[in-house]
């Protein structure tokens, strides 16, 4: 992971951080699968989340706002390593958090600037248009470098595979 992936990663998990783990919510135990799941979820922590288990994100249906705010930090590492696919299902997790608090708010406005600066999902129109949106909606400057000048990425932020994102490492 390059510097400056790991400082957007530090601002996240600041942002997000929590003093004790929280409930992950009721137990979803209508049916064996879900039960199984739910038993998974509550032992998860923020630096066990994979980019599998993202993609198989159903499993985090069950789990309550607080929860699912106590597991993005490790939900954005992962979608950060990740290609466009990765970038929807971080959109989709975050749409599903519910109400944020001021700094859970800061915290993914710098988030958002840091996708945008570093050209992410460029030849993705759709996907690059609701990150400039998202970043729109999270600032009254207009949309564009943080100070005017060119950002400071990754060099696999910048490059861009012929899926229109990031490569999948």
């Amino acid at each position: 992971m390059s510097h400056p992936d790991q400082e957007i990663l530090e601002v996240v998990g600041r942002a997000f951080s929590f003093p004790k783990k929280p409930s992950p919510g009721p137990s979803r135990g209508h049916c064996d699968d879900c039960t199984e799941m739910y038993d998974y979820i509550v032992r998860l922590n923020p630096s066990d989340v994979t980019l599998e288990e993202i993609h198989d994100r159903w499993q985090f249906d069950g789990c309550g706002k607080e929860y699912k705010k106590y597991l993005f930090p490790g939900i954005c590492r992962e979608c950060l390593d990740g290609d466009a696919l990765g970038l929807y299902i971080l959109f989709s997790y975050i749409d599903g958090m519910g109400k944020l608090s001021d700094l859970q708010r800061d915290g993914l406005a710098r988030l958002y600037q840091y996708l945008f600066d570093c050209g992410f999902a460029l030849d993705e129109p759709q996907l690059h248009q609701d990150l400039r949106e998202r970043l729109s909606e999270t600032k009254s400057e207009p949309v564009g470098p943080a100070n005017g000048s060119q950002p400071i990425c990754s060099e696999t932020n910048q490059t861009s595979s012929a899926a229109g994102s990031r490569p999948l490492t």
